[in-house]
């Protein structure tokens, strides 16, 4: 599956470097070494209670504060000299690919948009745009119900969603296909136990409407997604490309 770039910047150090550690020269044995780029990936438990905003502002600023201490990292190398100039460049930081809701959601938007674009046209938006879509609108909510009333909290709801409906950038027309999404992540549907065990598997249901459901699996470490499509999307959408990469995957694991 493709990876899509959200944002690049450069790091720098939280303190400047000082004046007589500004050049660092390269040892033989760092000379003689091999040029080779090890990449290493860390994997972190998901933490609710810290949200995507605040995870982005800690990591930048962890790198930031470690760069003081090893400002080698946020200089350039000085080929003539042999040396790294520690002028506080910075190092590269790049964001790709935020939550496991938001990037399923992204996908399987972006599948019916291509499986509507076969029938009816065709659209230039990529992933990315729906990523970025779904997160100021999720962050637009959030800002809005922050230390509001009840009364206050509906009244933005019904607000955002008048003018998200009617907005050309969610298809805000009749000559538009629409599909609904609901994440019920986090809900704890399979601690669901009448004296019968946990339910094997959940079916969500609405009458004549397109929609996606969202949902933890019993592993909790998976998401679960229910299509409601008309059959000529539904044979479309199971060609996407993305769609089976998702289904490979998760095929792979079992």
């Amino acid at each position: 599956m493709e990876i899509e770039i959200l944002c690049t910047k450069l790091i720098k150090p939280f303190l400047p470097t000082p004046p007589h550690l500004q050049h660092y020269n390269l040892s033989f044995f760092d000379q003689i070494s091999e040029k080779e780029h090890v990449p290493i990936v860390l994997f972190y438990a998901n933490n609710n209670f810290i949200n995507n905003s605040t995870i982005d502002e800690r990591i930048e600023q962890s790198i930031s504060k470690i760069l003081t201490h090893v400002y080698p990292a946020a200089g350039r190398y000085d080929k003539d000299e042999c040396s790294i100039l520690c002028l506080d460049q910075g190092v590269s930081y790049t964001k790709a690919k935020p939550s496991r809701v938001e990037i399923i959601t992204a996908l399987l938007w972006r599948a019916f948009i291509g499986a509507s674009a076969i029938i009816n046209g065709y659209t230039k938006m990529k992933l990315h745009h729906f990523i970025i879509l779904i997160r100021d609108t999720v962050n637009k909510v959030v800002a809005s119900c922050n230390k509001a009333s009840p009364d206050e909290i509906v009244s933005t709801l019904v607000n955002i969603y008048n003018e998200s409906d009617s907005s050309p950038e969610w298809g805000g027309n009749d000559e538009v296909d629409k599909v609904l999404c609901s994440s019920l992540c986090n809900f704890p549907f399979h601690d669901t136990d009448f004296g019968l065990g946990k339910p094997a598997l959940l079916f969500f249901g609405m009458k004549d409407i397109q929609m996606f459901w969202l949902y933890d699996t019993d592993i909790h470490s998976e998401v679960g997604v229910q299509l409601d499509l008309k059959e000529i999307y539904m044979q479309l959408f199971e060609c996407d490309d993305d769609i089976k990469a998702l289904m490979f995957i998760r095929n792979a694991n079992l």
